[in-house]
């Protein structure tokens, strides 16, 4: 069933897609996934295809997700990652603009470039000029990211530049649909 069940997931999930108000593609991928997901050793698989089953029988389930105690986990680079992701590249196209951190807890210089749609940032030990330059912590970065303002956090240059990349960025869609179009 295994390696059948894959062949007829993969051609229904192609007629959901063709098609999405086919009940009878609707209810075939249903019921495979059911299949694949009670038949999957794998947690990660099981999740994946009873997920899919379950939006298939009643929409996408909108997602109650914080980063709240996962960002105080995540380094600088991913905390950057995770703000350039969001960037809204079509918004973003003609705004060009720098920002050099630098952490005084750790004594690490981040350059951050947005330009062309795209947030680029990198560590580096040059101190070439910025549109903006923050001096602070990590704990102050991660309060800063987390909405909590910028008290006690130095800037020099333009202090609306993180504000324009902030503004920028696009809000998660906590309801996205997983296997229907």
């Amino acid at each position: 069933m295994l390696r059948t069940g894959w062949v007829v997931a993969e051609l229904a999930s192609h007629a959901v897609f063709a098609d999405p108000d086919n009940d009878a593609a609707r209810a075939l991928l249903t019921d495979v996934l059911t299949r694949l997901g009670y038949g999957s050793e794998c947690a990660t698989w099981r999740n994946c295809f009873l997920t899919g089953a379950h939006e298939l029988r009643s929409g996408p389930v909108v997602a109650g997700v914080s980063s709240a105690g996962m960002a105080a986990a995540l380094t600088v680079t991913q905390l950057f990652d995770s703000l350039a992701i969001r960037i809204d590249g079509t918004r973003a196209w003609d705004t060009h603009l720098s920002i050099r951190w630098h952490f005084t807890d750790t004594s690490d210089i981040y350059r951050m470039e947005l330009s062309n749609g795209a947030l680029i940032h990198f560590p580096t030990r040059r101190t070439d000029p910025a549109d903006l330059v923050v001096t602070l912590t990590r704990p102050q970065l991660l309060a800063m990211l987390g909405g909590a303002g910028t008290d006690g956090i130095q800037m020099e240059g333009d202090a609306k530049a993180f504000a324009t990349i902030a503004g920028l960025t696009n809000q998660p869609d906590a309801g996205f649909a997983i296997v229907t179009p």
